[in-house]
């Protein structure tokens, strides 16, 4: 309270409270000139639905658009928030991060006048907090959902459950002690303890499989917050002793991939599956109906920022200009795992930009000279997402 005291001194009279979460329907006319668009392009299901969420930028100027890549065309404007975070399937309700609460911007604003003018910045940068909210597009109805404390120069990574209805977060501040879970058809919001152990992706609608140490994971149970061991590091090492394949002592490292309906599961060597370090392994996945482990490749190659497609058989990555995670060179190709061919989907441009490709059924959305492009995998149809008010 006494921070939020001395918040209220430092503040101008006339400062404006911040408007909530709204959004417009309709297409602009005309679409305001940008110079660069983007999108969540580390989401797990970026274009559910055949939508995406998605912003154009211009000096002093931000819009974020709902975008129908099927009809392509903007279907509305999101005001006084960010991107949605995370949404229902059939896009009716949405959280997504807006302005803070007072009390919030008080306690922050009095927390950086100590740091700056009492201790020269010498208490090192201060965590900043990210202020939720729940936004129904069909009226738009808003409420704050929750707030989250970030370490400074980090922000939160919503993570989806299958069908929409929930999401995590594990903020860097405090990872690998809790996570916050949404519920968008309750709008809850609250904060679960998971000591020592790290968040790998939702197993199905109710569990999410956690990390408890190396080549050892669990199983956590949202309803009742319980989590139970699910591959055992004894497990894990008979079936690699098995098949004739040896890991170090960081263990396995798992990742979830979005097959249209729900969530496979891939293992490999943690160290490699960035791409960056040791890149030449081996990929396996989990059958869920055992559960149990099988191997998918014998040999794989890891690439930093790489996808692999719905089915497991066809692995999307950028062009390097050098080490891997370095730069990019603006290309695109389509490695077909089951035959071990390369196709270029898109040539180098030798521009230094990563082009982030994604898959989208049968194209790919990639980004060349800042700009978001579509084109098939075949390399055919090569086009802008928005052709207007390019900058």
């Amino acid at each position: 309270m006494a921070l939020a005291a001395l918040a209220l001194l430092l503040l101008p009279a006339s400062r404006s409270r911040a408007k909530d979460p709204a959004f417009v329907a309709g297409t602009p006319s005309p679409i305001p000139p940008f110079a660069r668009d983007d999108y969540d392009w580390l989401a797990s299901d970026p274009f559910a639905g055949g939508k995406m969420w998605m912003w154009t930028f211009a000096t002093g100027s931000i819009h974020d658009y709902l975008y129908d890549l099927e009809h392509r065309v903007i279907l509305g404007e999101l005001l006084h928030g960010s991107l949605p975070e995370m949404f229902f399937r059939d896009g009716s309700r949405v959280l997504c991060e807006g302005r803070g609460s007072s009390m919030t911007y008080f306690e922050e604003e009095a927390r950086n006048f100590v740091n700056t003018k009492l201790f020269r910045g010498k208490l090192g940068a201060p965590n900043r907090t990210e202020s939720f909210w729940f936004l129904d597009l069909r009226d738009n109805s808003a409420r704050m959902a929750g707030a989250i404390s970030q370490a400074a120069g980090t922000g939160s990574r919503w993570h989806t459950s299958p069908n929409g209805r929930y999401g995590y977060t594990a903020p860097f501040a405090v990872y690998g002690k809790c996570f916050f879970l949404c519920d968008l058809e309750a709008r809850t919001f609250k904060k679960i303890p998971i000591p020592g152990e790290g968040v790998n992706g939702w197993w199905d609608d109710r569990h999410i499989l956690l990390e408890a140490g190396a080549n050892a994971f669990r199983l956590l149970d949202i309803a009742t917050q319980t989590s139970t061991p699910f591959f055992s590091a004894a497990g894990i090492q008979a079936f690699l002793t098995q098949a004739g394949l040896t890991n170090d002592a960081t263990g396995l490292g798992a990742f979830a991939n979005w097959n249209g309906h729900d969530y496979d599961f891939y293992f490999g060597p943690a160290e490699s599956l960035q791409g960056l370090k040791n890149p030449d392994a081996w990929l396996l996945k989990a059958d869920k109906a055992g559960p149990s482990l099988k191997l998918l490749y014998r040999n794989f190659h890891f690439r930093w920022s790489a996808h692999l497609d719905s089915t497991g058989t066809h692995y999307l990555y950028d062009g390097e200009n050098g080490a891997p995670g370095s730069g990019g060179d603006g290309a695109v190709y389509l490695e077909d795992l089951t035959n071990g061919t390369t196709f270029t989907v898109v040539p180098p441009d030798y521009k230094g930009q990563y082009a982030i490709a994604r898959f989208y059924g049968n194209e790919v959305i990639y980004f060349q000279n800042r700009l978001l492009r579509r084109i098939r995998l075949d390399g055919s149809n090569d086009a802008p997402l928005l052709t207007a008010g390019k900058q």
